[in-house]
């Protein structure tokens, strides 16, 4: 049936539709957005909104294998609703960053980084997890009742096919 195909899975908690049916999707973060630098230091940046495209409140922070970099700061910027990224974090070794993507077809966010007070310091970064689809409430509600009429509609199907002789 067409319907298994494009059907969204939760990963983490967070529904991700397939890339099929990402086309005319409207990007978010996940709850805390982060990713892997390819020098390995990731970056946790939190987010909020509904749907969720703004970094903060809260703090941005660095680490790598579990040890924190001691820098922090309050990152400014998000994404927008073509999944275009720009973040800028003022750390507090008094560095300022500056993470700039895009969301690809299959989800995953990808871009580059660099310090913007020493150039030399430029790197590539991947998001950890997809980015998934939001839906205004109203579409998550009516996403739901078909989803109740389709289990309903098997379970008449099967009920049928027990009763038969």
């Amino acid at each position: 049936m067409a319907v298994a195909a494009i059907a969204a899975t939760t990963v983490g908690g967070v529904t991700v539709s397939p890339p099929a049916a990402r086309a005319a999707c409207q990007y978010q973060f996940p709850p805390i957005f982060e990713i892997e630098q390819n020098d390995h230091w990731h970056v946790t940046f939190p987010v909020s909104g509904d749907p969720r495209r703004i970094t903060g409140p809260g703090q941005a922070k660095y680490w790598m294998s579990g040890h924190l970099d001691p820098s922090f700061g309050d990152p400014v910027g998000g994404m927008n609703e073509n999944g275009g990224i720009e973040i800028t974090v003022p750390w507090s070794n008094k560095s300022v960053g500056k993470f700039v993507g895009n969301v690809r077809p299959d989800g995953m966010a990808e871009g580059r980084s660099w310090d913007e007070t020493n150039q030399r310091h430029q790197f590539t970064w991947m998001s950890v997890e997809p980015m998934p689809c939001w839906s205004p409430p109203a579409a998550q509600e009516e996403l739901k009742n078909q989803q109740q009429q389709m289990q309903d509609q098997m379970q008449n199907e099967a009920e049928v096919q027990t009763a038969k002789p």
